[in-house]
C-alpha cells in the first residue's frame, strides 16, 4: 500500500479513494494504511442469494 501511496504522490495525485466490501477485516486494513472511512453503501453487494454486505469507500489525503 506504501508504494502505492508514492506512486501516486510522484504522479502528483491529491488522494487515493478505494471501495471494499465489508466483513472481510479489510476496513482495519485499509484504516491502519491511513486511509479514512468516507462513505458506506449498506447491502451494496450482493455475495450470495439473500445475503449481501455493505461497500465502505475510503479515501488517502496525499496533500
Amino acid at each position: 500500500m506504501a508504494a502505492v501511496a508514492g506512486r501516486a504522490r510522484e504522479r502528483d495525485l491529491h488522494g487515493i479513494r478505494l471501495t471494499c466490501r465489508n466483513g472481510l477485516g479489510l476496513e482495519r486494513f485499509y484504516e491502519a494504511c491511513g486511509y479514512k472511512e468516507i462513505g458506506r453503501a449498506p447491502a451494496a453487494i450482493r455475495v450470495a442469494e439473500g445475503e449481501y454486505r455493505d461497500e465502505t469507500t475510503f479515501w488517502l489525503p496525499l496533500r
